[in-house]
Formats: structure tokens, C-alpha cells, sequence
């Protein structure tokens, strides 16, 4: 008899627990996490035999694994772990000869859980290789695919330039003049993709089927969290519209890899911390890499919230890097496509999306900001079950 294959088992765990969870029975509970167990063990099996390691199953069971984290954590940092094995898994994959119509489809799919660990980890993604580029092509005969395909790719060179300047720092035998070098090798690969962004953008806003709807706020005020002092106002009185779901997912997808890309730029060429060692401060980039720990796109500590506090001028004692201040036009625009995505579950279920709330929650330093409250309220109303996917994918 053919035994059950990994991925079904792995959405049985899912969906015990998950009920289990919700309806406070704990007897359904406990079925799933025995169920979750096997899955594993039967994973780390399947994972050391070269006769199935590289079939789909196995990766069907690991989404359906990091998916589940998302809702019912069962440890720190695991949804990361499963999502980490994911690419494993793809690397694993033959790509000397084109794949089925099926296959390419499988990969388009995971491009975004391929890419967001790599990104949240600061290390290259296989999704930059020219092969990976190559085969996320096949069987596209869509320009406005096409046209997305490139944001990944974007994403994917995000992830060579951040690991690159992961290593620039924690190699000790490197001297500041080969540093400097590096960091300037950096700063020009990035602002080569800057530069792709807004030629794409260019490109993408001259089609008149991407059309953008302003749509009044019906209301764009808040109350500042905890206090009783004059209400905030949002810095927008629009939502976005979309004339369809597939142009909404590619915008934000832009939105998400502009903000890294400025995020970059913004790490190479900031002034260093005031608290930071002066034989440091002269060698680029001035701001130290993150611990393994920290998300890449959290702003150091000591540069100022620019939603909370006044904007810095040219004229400020320190003022703020153009590329930090570059970030708020398209952290406002995912903010305010963010009711288009929540009118109905189908379009609540974009990874997309998922990503673009966790990105901006970060940026926004959460509830922090009006906007950050703006955003958890908005989400809390329409898919309470997204706030802690948000908060998740933004730790």
C-alpha cells in the first residue's frame, strides 16, 4: 500500500492545529502536533535520499510548513528555517534543459518565499543566478510577467549586494582601503538597479491598462496611541484602486523592491552613529552591518522616526539621507492600496501583500507611527488573522 505523501500529512498537521487552536480543543491540538513531528522526521528522511529529494511533494510539504508558521508559531524564527529548507530544496533542481509548463509555474510561485528569507538573512538567493533568471522566463508569453519577472530579479541582485557588504564587514584581514573600494562597488550596483526601477516604473505607467483610481479616505484621522492629545492626521486622503488584481500585486511588488533598493543606498552612504568609534567612522559604508538577528530593513536607532518627528531639512544639524527620505513615496503608496487588497479573502491571500505589510510595518517602526496604527486598524477590521502574519514576517 502507497504510503501518504509528505505534503498531505503536512496539511493535516496544518489544518489540527489549526482548528484545534481556534476552537480550544486541545485533545485535535495535540493530533496535529504528533502529526507535525512525522512530518519532520519524514522530511530529514526524504531529504538525505537523491531518489526523491527533488520531488515536488517535498516542497509542497515545506510551503505548507511555513505557511502554518505564519499563523501557529512553533518556535522563533521557524518560519524562516522552513522557508531557508525551501530553497534548499530548489537547489537541488536540474536546470540543464527547459522545464515543463508546470514546473515553471511551481517556481514563479515561491518566488517570494525564496527571496524574503534570503533578504530577512542577508544572504545571496539562487534566484540571482543566470540559470534561475532564465528558467522564471520560460513559458511566458505575457509582457505585463515579463515585465514583474524583472521586480524579482531586482529583488534577487538586492540580496547579492546585501550579502556582498555582509562580508565586506565581518572579514577582519580586509583594510579600510579595500572597504572603501568595495562599498563603492556596491553603492554603484545598487544605484544601477535604482535606476532599472524607475526605468521600469517609466514603462509600467505608460500603458494605459495600469491605470491607478484615487479613491477618497473616508477618514484620515487617528487617535495617537494611548494619549488623549490632538488627533493625528495621515499624511494621504486617497486609497488606491487597481483596474486588476495582477497589475495591484505588480505595483506593490515595485513598491517592495524600491524600498529595498533605497534601503541599500541608504546603509552605504549614511553618517555613522555619533556613539560610533572614530578609527570606524571613517571607512565606508558608515553604518556597521546588522547582527544576524536584525531585520535588514530596520533604520539604525539613532537616526529619527520620520513619522513621528518633523522632517529634516537641508538645513538640520543632521539631516536626513535623501534615500531614507526617498522611501515615503512608496511606503505611502503600499499604505494606501493596503483597503484594495482586503476586500475579499483571494486578494487578502497574496504573498504580495503579505510581504508589502511586513515591509512597511518595519519602515513605519509599527505602532510608533499614525500611519503604523493606521495600517494595524485597517488590517485588524477586514483580516484580523493578518496581523500576526505581519507581525510575524516583520520580526
Amino acid at each position: 500500500m502507497q504510503r501518504i505523501h509528505i505534503s498531505h500529512q503536512a496539511i493535516f498537521s496544518f489544518a489540527a492545529i489549526f482548528f484545534g487552536k481556534q476552537h480550544r480543543q486541545a485533545r485535535i491540538t495535540n493530533m496535529g502536533f504528533d502529526l507535525y513531528g512525522m512530518v519532520l522526521q519524514r522530511l530529514n528522511k526524504a531529504l538525505s535520499d537523491p531518489a526523491y529529494n527533488t520531488n515536488d511533494d517535498l516542497i509542497y510539504a515545506v510551503v505548507t510548513l511555513s505557511i502554518m508558521e505564519m499563523f501557529i508559531s512553533t518556535g522563533a524564527g521557524n518560519h524562516l528555517k522552513h522557508m531557508e529548507g525551501l530553497e534548499r530544496l530548489l537547489a537541488l533542481r536540474d536546470h540543464s534543459s527547459p522545464c515543463t509548463l508546470e514546473t515553471a509555474e511551481l517556481y514563479r510561485s515561491l518566488r517570494q518565499m525564496t527571496l524574503y528569507p534570503a533578504l530577512r538573512t542577508r544572504r545571496a538567493s539562487i534566484l540571482a543566478r543566470p540559470e534561475w533568471k532564465k528558467q522564471l522566463r520560460e513559458h511566458v508569453d505575457s509582457h505585463d510577467r515579463l515585465m514583474q519577472q524583472e521586480l524579482f530579479d531586482v529583488l534577487a541582485d538586492c540580496t547579492v549586494v546585501i550579502a556582498s557588504r555582509e562580508r565586506i564587514f565581518s572579514d577582519p584581514e580586509k583594510t579600510p582601503g579595500t572597504n572603501r573600494l568595495g562599498i563603492i562597488k556596491l553603492k554603484e550596483e545598487a544605484l544601477v538597479l535604482l535606476d532599472h526601477l524607475y526605468s521600469w516604473r517609466d514603462r509600467w505607467d505608460n500603458d494605459e491598462e495600469h491605470e491607478v483610481t484615487e479613491r477618497p479616505l473616508s477618514d484620515n484621522s487617528l487617535d495617537p496611541l494611548g494619549t488623549d492629545l490632538q488627533t493625528d492626521i495621515l499624511p494621504f486622503d486617497t486609497t488606491l484602486e487597481y483596474l486588476d488584481d495582477f497589475s495591484a500585486i505588480t505595483v506593490m511588488l515595485y513598491n517592495i523592491a524600491l524600498i529595498y533598493v533605497l534601503h541599500i543606498l541608504a546603509l552605504l552612504t549614511s553618517p555613522a552613529s555619533p556613539d560610533q568609534p572614530k578609527e570606524l567612522s571613517s571607512t565606508p559604508p558608515l553604518q556597521p552591518a546588522h547582527t544576524t538577528k536584525e531585520n535588514i530593513l530596520k533604520d539604525p536607532l539613532h537616526l529619527p522616526n520620520i513619522w513621528s518627528s518633523p522632517l529634516a531639512t537641508d538645513q538640520s544639524p543632521n539631516p536626513l539621507s535623501p534615500y531614507i527620505l526617498a522611501q515615503r513615496a512608496p511606503i505611502l503608496d503600499i499604505c494606501r492600496s493596503v483597503p484594495y487588497h482586503l476586500i475579499d479573502s483571494h486578494r487578502a491571500s497574496s504573498s504580495t501583500l503579505h510581504w508589502a505589510l511586513a515591509t512597511i510595518w518595519i519602515k513605519l517602526r509599527g505602532e510608533e507611527s499614525v500611519v503604523g496604527r493606521w495600517v494595524e486598524r485597517v488590517v485588524r477590521e477586514r483580516n484580523p488573522l493578518l496581523v500576526r502574519t505581519m507581525r510575524t514576517l516583520a520580526q
